[in-house]
């Protein structure tokens, strides 16, 4: 079961096994540093075009409440990024173009001719 999952509101019915989990209430968000609930930083609205017209979509930024674990949060989170971005070049570059070559030899293959085949009577 997943970390959020676990988070639910939970209702145990009594003299059976099941447990219903009840969605009309609010999600706990917690911080992974030190435990405390996260509070609601910053909400933002995006246009996006798409094939049907204008999608809205709303962006929650939940941080914090303790301003010192929420740097140290991010700070960790920048160093994740930057670990994952070296990768990601390191990658391209191991690759060394291997997908343009390829799509190269493609185009500029021969074509073999066709040997004459010779009927027989």
């Amino acid at each position: 079961m997943s970390s959020q999952a676990s988070l639910l509101p939970r209702t145990k019915v009594r003299g059976s096994n099941f447990t219903y989990i009840n969605m009309d209430t609010n999600w706990v968000n917690i911080c992974i540093r030190c435990g405390k609930d996260r509070i609601l930083g910053k909400t933002w609205v995006e246009k996006l075009q798409t094939y049907n017209g204008i999608s809205l979509l709303e962006h929650t930024e939940m941080i914090c409440p303790d301003k010192e674990c929420q740097k140290v949060v991010d700070n960790d989170h920048r160093i994740k990024k930057e670990k994952a971005d070296q990768m990601k070049a390191d990658k391209e570059a191991r690759m060394g173009g291997f997908k343009t070559k390829m799509v190269g030899m493609k185009t500029t293959a021969k074509p073999v001719a066709k040997k004459a085949v010779a009927k027989k009577k």
